[in-house]
């Protein structure tokens, strides 16, 4: 890709930065390199050094905007060191330069930097910032703050191909903002885990309670109980099992609905911003080809076998629901 059309990322933080910022710093940096984005910062030690490691290493671009008028003072990871001589000015040509800002931890130089960023309304993105005056970072709808170096490459990536893409909107249609796009995105991955979760929790609680009145009714029917006894268990067993599959049926359409939403949602991102929504928010699971309609999108998605014991749970209760009505009325 020609640099006049490369995406142009600032990176900016302390140069005395903890182990796990600087961490994260160089993963920014590969992830960067990866999706073909030219790495900016301030060219020195700490974050700066890291980013470049990182942005070097997987074969992308580091330049460094340097105070002095030395250029051998840079890391030794910058492609290439621009020695501007203008001390601390050098961050208002940083952040002028920059598609987008990722903010990686705190110090004095990285809040007029971040304070920049946010003068000239650039997409700013927060990780492991400041928290100063009431919480500002998180407070402020403005600053997307992110945990992971994925996020943040993902989220700046999209805002930053928004806010350079030529193709102008078309009349009587409104461009979403990519950021709120995410937000959503995550928002709807949110409620998707955690249904998810809530089910399985439900689904191993009757199955527990089920399996302790079948051993109860087999104890009953084996030590030749009363009828009456053996069919009031049964009884219970049956209203038990008819309100887990209420409860599974319930569980299994809202499960859906937010997974068509993550994937109306991903879709969006993309073709808002041209840039293929990654596994920002999905770390941990796989991906698999979706599609929808005509489209086919490469989008990250739950791993599938959640979803396959989400149907079969469905069907599980009617199992029961048989075997109730046989064991209670039909066998006893």
């Amino acid at each position: 890709m020609s640099a006049k059309f490369a995406t142009y990322i600032a990176v900016v933080g302390p140069s005395s930065a903890t182990h796990r910022e600087l961490r994260i710093a160089e993963e920014v940096g590969r992830l960067l390199a990866k999706r073909s984005a030219i790495v900016l910062c301030g060219g020195l030690g700490g974050i700066m050094e890291a980013v470049s490691r990182g942005a070097t290493q997987a074969g992308g671009l580091a330049l460094g905007f340097l105070p002095g008028v030395d250029r051998f003072e840079g890391n030794p990871y910058l492609t290439i060191a621009l020695a501007t001589g203008m001390g601390e000015l050098r961050n208002a040509m940083l952040i002028r330069a920059a598609d987008a800002v990722i903010a990686i931890g705190g110090s004095w130089g990285t809040m007029s930097e971040v304070s920049l960023a946010m003068r000239t309304g650039k997409p700013l993105v927060a990780v492991r910032p400041w928290r100063i005056s009431g919480n500002l970072f998180h407070s402020n709808r403005r600053i997307r703050v992110v945990r992971s170096a994925r996020q943040a490459t993902d989220i700046a990536s999209m805002a930053s191909s928004a806010a350079t893409r030529a193709a102008p909107s078309l009349p009587g249609h409104s461009r979403s903002d990519p950021v709120d796009v995410w937000r959503a995105y995550e928002l709807a991955q949110k409620h998707y885990e955690s249904d998810l979760q809530l089910f399985s929790t439900r689904m191993n609680l009757f199955l527990l309670v089920q399996s302790a009145l079948v051993a109860l009714t087999a104890t009953l029917a084996s030590q030749n109980v009363k009828e009456f006894d053996a069919k009031t268990v049964s009884a219970f067993g049956l209203l038990l099992a008819s309100g887990w599959f209420v409860v599974a049926a319930s569980s299994y359409v809202w499960i859906h609905t937010w997974r068509l939403q993550m994937i109306k949602l991903g879709l969006a991102a993309q073709e808002e911003t041209g840039v293929s929504t990654s596994s920002a928010a999905f770390d941990r699971h796989t991906r698999r080809d979706l599609h929808i309609g005509s489209r086919a999108a490469k989008l990250p998605e739950v791993i599938s076998w959640y979803v396959r014991p989400t149907l079969i749970s469905c069907l599980l209760p009617l199992l029961f629901i048989a075997g109730w009505i046989y064991i209670g009325w039909l066998r006893l």
